[in-house]
């Protein structure tokens, strides 16, 4: 292997992060806070996603583990539940919003400990499936097929994460009790679902040809999926922040009761959430 080859390999890596939640799932229980703990899983990525370069070697290190990861964790934490979970429930089929304990609180004593262990597993995942592997078991930047080893077990495992959040997700929706807690009657969610899938190819596209760090493969795949994530996001924001100022004007659709159509005549009481006062 050349050493500019191997330099090449060593640049960027392809940010499977929407996989990193299936190494918490077995650690969703009390006392942990499962919303903390998928959150923290995503949290070392967040610096691509935003085009912050100065910290995107911290957060993935054993120090920033407890220190940024945590801190930029809190950050998110608190705007989900605050400003994104409601909104984004709304977007859901009902069979799946009537699932979802939007309305339990907050069991901030174990919020910290989630948001660690969330970030620890993202950390770890990655220290054996991207460049810095090789260093340690130097049989992984050996190619196959023209691609690295660490390469193959990044791609695959970022595969298997999808597929292991897939079935957990399909079993769940089978087995969790609906929640009788208010639900929002989803207004828009074919625009907003029309402008995701439109803007976030568009954005991946846009990213792979203006913010590559060269032509390889790799490094536009690395551009397109965060430019695909991050515009998908942002539709998600404006919709977030459509549904706040709506409800602040109250041009808003009535609360419907879980397992409605959105057109239910009367709200529920608040304060049916499940999880013994656990945030989820």
């Amino acid at each position: 292997m050349t050493p500019s080859r191997h330099a090449r390999t060593q640049r960027t890596h392809v940010p499977f992060t929407l996989s990193h939640p299936a190494a918490v799932l077995p650690f969703a229980r009390r006392p942990l806070v499962p919303s903390a703990l998928v959150i923290g899983s995503l949290t070392p990525d967040v610096p691509y996603y935003l085009y912050i370069s100065g910290v995107r070697d911290m957060t993935h290190r054993p120090l920033g583990v407890v220190t940024v990861d945590v801190a930029i964790g809190l950050v998110v934490f608190a705007v989900w539940h605050l400003l994104a979970k409601r909104p984004l429930a709304a977007l859901a089929p009902d069979r799946l919003r009537e699932r979802l304990p939007v309305s339990a609180p907050v069991s901030w004593r174990w919020v910290v400990p989630s948001l660690a262990i969330g970030a620890a597993s993202h950390v770890l995942w990655d220290a054996f499936t991207h460049a810095g592997a090789a260093e340690v078991l130097p049989w992984l930047a050996e190619f196959v097929g023209g691609i690295t080893l660490y390469m193959w077990l990044q791609v695959g495992s970022g595969a298997a994460g999808l597929a292991v959040i897939a079935m957990w997700l399909a079993r769940w929706v089978r087995t969790a009790p609906p929640v009788p807690v208010p639900v929002e009657a989803a207004r828009g969610r074919l625009q907003v679902f029309a402008a995701a899938g439109v803007l976030s190819p568009a954005g991946g596209l846009l990213s792979a040809l203006l913010l590559s760090a060269d032509t390889t493969l790799h490094s536009l795949l690395f551009a397109a999926i965060v430019g695909a994530i991050t515009a998908a996001s942002l539709v998600l924001a404006v919709h977030c922040a459509w549904w706040h100022a709506a409800h602040l004007t109250g041009r808003h659709a009535e609360p419907a009761p879980a397992g409605t159509d959105g057109n239910g005549a009367s709200r529920p009481a608040e304060g049916g959430g499940v999880g013994g006062g656990r945030v989820r």
